[in-house]
């Protein structure tokens, strides 16, 4: 594998486990919301915005770096269409 791949590869893992550190956070507060009234919490909204950051944020981005890194040929890998695919669903989360 190329060094900039290498370095690619690291960079989308460590975007995925900002997404988990998140999802965890949220995942947090939303128990202790059963705990203790947390008035500026919408629970609703939360819980929502925690599935989304858990599921595309942190299990699909790290399916998706698995599978670029494990099944893409090199010369497949190297196609701005998945960097692209990659930060378009980064961008979903953000949604």
């Amino acid at each position: 594998m190329h060094e900039h791949q290498h370095h690619k590869l690291k960079y989308w893992i460590g975007i995925a486990l900002i997404n988990f550190a998140i999802a965890s956070i949220m995942g947090l507060l939303l128990r202790l919301a059963f705990i203790i009234e947390i008035d500026w919490i919408e629970f609703k909204n939360l819980r929502h915005g925690h599935s989304h950051v858990a599921l595309l944020g942190w299990l699909y981005l790290a399916f998706y770096c698995l599978i670029w890194f494990l099944f893409l040929p090199e010369e497949q890998r190297i196609k701005k269409k998945f960097s692209g695919l990659f930060w378009f669903t980064q961008l979903t989360v953000l949604g």
